[in-house]
């Protein structure tokens, strides 16, 4: 009887640092497109984070001219409304980035970031980006439509969280209003 053959190759390669900057960098959508010399120089510029699960990377209204790219983890972008409560708006993982709202804004930040997970992520400030957004536009036409949408997600979230108080609210007000009602009825 013929049986099929098989072989199996098996060849060991150099081991790659999966969470080495220029790794990751080469794969955040926004700098895919860069050539390699230029990944390559950013990725020496960058700050090595770590974070523990719960851990705070800023605070809503703080000031910030960083962008934030994770290598491994999860980051939650939190919101506190004037209530005192507070929504995670946005989760966000590895081989993505955030920050870049203030970064192009200059404006306070938006929410909180707060590790989900342990976290592993990189910094790249202003200054540090700057004449890579100057060289290559496309950079900055990418972080633009990232922030666009970023801002309708976060404005969605804030009107769902809105609609949800109202709902919750609603019928007590309701059964207030009826309650009123009865009780001037029994008085006239």
């Amino acid at each position: 009887l013929a049986t099929p053959r098989r072989e199996v190759l098996m060849v060991k390669t150099a081991a790659k640092d999966i969470t080495a900057p220029l790794t990751i960098l080469s794969h955040v959508h926004i700098f895919q497109g860069l050539p390699e010399d230029a990944k390559s120089a950013l990725s020496e510029r960058v700050r090595r984070h770590h974070l523990m699960q719960g851990e705070t990377i800023f605070q809503q209204g703080e000031t910030g001219d960083s962008l934030f790219v994770i290598a491994e983890g999860a980051i939650g972008i939190w919101l506190q409304f004037e209530d005192g409560k507070a929504i995670e708006v946005i989760r966000i993982g590895a081989g993505d980035f955030f920050g870049e709202m203030e970064l192009l804004s200059g404006e306070a930040r938006k929410g909180s970031a707060i590790a989900a997970v342990d976290t592993e992520l990189f910094e790249i400030t202003k200054e540090e980006l700057t004449p890579f957004l100057e060289e290559f536009p496309q950079v900055s036409e990418l972080l633009s439509q990232k922030m666009a949408e970023r801002e309708a997600r976060m404005e969605e979230q804030i009107d769902l969280y809105q609609l949800e108080d109202i709902e919750q609210t609603a019928p007590s007000g309701k059964i207030l209003q009826k309650t009123k009602e009865l009780l001037k009825g029994k008085q006239s």
